[in-house]
């Protein structure tokens, strides 16, 4: 894997606290950059399949790994292009939590000369993720 992207953010609230909304999915539009909404398909658990429409098309995303309150791996394919999103969570102090999100994305194929143009605009479009899971904490 190539990595698109890597970010840590930290937020004012205990890893169960920040886990627990960056599981639940129904709430995923509001702080991931054009999801219009998240279904998965059963019980949060490494396999389930999470359905949503970003920026107009429908996706899936299927969880990889799932280590509750501490690692959350998105795997997504489409034509030619492969992508891990990695979310960790550590305890950084007393209520507090840093997050970090690592975009690893690979083309193959017919994509894969847009490979550093793909990455480019999913570090452009995902990089504020958890910026944004900071700020909807925060209120």
């Amino acid at each position: 894997m190539v990595t698109a992207f890597e970010t840590t953010h930290r937020i004012s609230l205990a890893p169960d606290a920040v886990w627990t909304v960056l599981t639940d999915w129904s709430r995923a539009h509001e702080w991931m950059p054009g999801i219009d909404a998240l279904v998965p398909d059963g019980p949060t658990a490494v396999g389930t399949t999470l359905r949503f429409t970003a920026h107009g098309r429908d996706r899936t995303s299927t969880i990889a790994v799932l280590e509750p309150g501490a690692r959350l791996v998105l795997h997504s394919e489409a034509p030619g292009v492969v992508a891990d999103y990695t979310y960790t969570l550590v305890a950084a102090g007393e209520g507090e939590t840093d997050v970090t999100l690592v975009a690893d994305v690979v083309t193959k194929g017919a994509m894969r000369p847009l490979g550093p143009t793909i990455r480019s605009s999913i570090a452009k479009a995902d990089s504020v993720q958890l910026e944004r899971l900071a700020a909807l904490l925060a209120a």
